[in-house]
């Protein structure tokens, strides 16, 4: 039974509450803007839902990264909270990008109405929304239900509409929570951990080599050459905490590169991120040299020698 301590979050809000929600949702009302009005006139000009698609996608995953980045500065080590930091900036978005569109649409028609009107009156504006479901409010070259040149309307819009506001709500979160599980902090310091050093060895095609680095055993790795270009390969990516330099953590993973026309890689990860400690720590440190990549040390932060090697 493997018995090496695997990292978990310690679910700390840190500044989470007072930083990183109010200022992604304030993120959530820009991102709001920028899409309701790039929306309403790119769909008017190029007379089809698709290219909302790809706007509500760039855009809101855009969002997700601004979400992360606040958690990150935020030091919130809360899994809950960043999803729903995520969804809740993303709601935001589509609530303001409604509103935008909605008075830009009025305007068009001669009943200019302003965005914060609108926005303060959630009632009508749903009331607006099923109006404009109903009727629909742009021609297309070829309807899928009515023919060239009739507004597209009813069930294909309101599908779009709904594909639009899944992305709004689920991308940032999804993202966001992507991004942040990957992330290690030093509960004793303070700080999250920086990427330390990257150890890469030719992949083995001994079944027994890839069952013990399943385990973390990184002494599996011994004796293993430099991987040949283009060739499988294991990959151990190492993080340290950069002011004490006693939280760490690993994680091992096989990179596989297809023989196909585009030359697909697949990455596999073999193991969770565990914890480094002293056994884990001597290993990486004598397979630290050839193979190992280490990035520069912060600034002002004196680098952390690894480990000596094991006698």
């Amino acid at each position: 039974m493997n018995m090496r301590p695997v990292y978990r979050s310690s679910g700390n809000l840190g500044r989470g509450p007072a930083v990183m929600l109010p200022l992604s949702l304030l993120l959530g009302a820009v991102t709001g803007l920028v899409y309701g009005y790039s929306c309403f006139y790119c769909i008017a000009w190029v007379g089809s839902q698709k290219i909302s698609m790809l706007l509500a996608t760039f855009i809101f995953l855009g969002l997700g990264l601004g979400v992360y980045k606040l958690a990150i500065l935020s030091k919130c080590r809360s899994l809950f909270l960043v999803g729903l930091t995520g969804f809740l900036s993303g709601s935001a978005a589509l609530y303001v990008a409604w509103s935008v569109f909605t008075s830009v649409l009025l305007d068009s028609y001669g009943t200019p109405v302003p965005v914060h009107t609108v926005m303060s009156n959630p009632a009508a504006l749903w009331d607006f929304v099923q109006e404009v479901g109903e009727k629909g409010w742009y021609t297309t070259k070829k309807s899928y239900q009515s023919g060239p040149g009739e507004a597209e309307k009813g069930f294909i819009l309101w599908a779009a509409w709904t594909m639009e506001a899944l992305i709004a709500t689920l991308a940032p979160a999804i993202l966001s929570v992507i991004m942040w599980r990957g992330k290690v902090f030093c509960e004793a310091c303070g700080y999250w951990c920086a990427d330390a050093a990257t150890v890469v060895r030719q992949a083995s095609s001994d079944p027994g080599t890839e069952a013990r680095l399943k385990t973390g055993d990184l002494q599996a790795l011994a004796g293993l050459p430099l991987p040949k270009p283009s060739g499988s390969m294991y990959k151990v990516d190492q993080t340290l905490c950069k002011a004490c330099g006693n939280t760490g953590t690993y994680k091992i993973s096989k990179i596989t590169y297809g023989t196909g026309k585009k030359d697909d890689v697949k990455t596999e990860h073999l193991t969770p991120l565990y914890l480094l400690d002293a056994d884990s720590a001597a290993a990486l440190g004598a397979l630290l040299g050839p193979g190992a990549t280490p990035p520069p040390p912060a600034p002002g932060v004196p680098p952390v020698p690894p480990a000596p090697p094991a006698v």
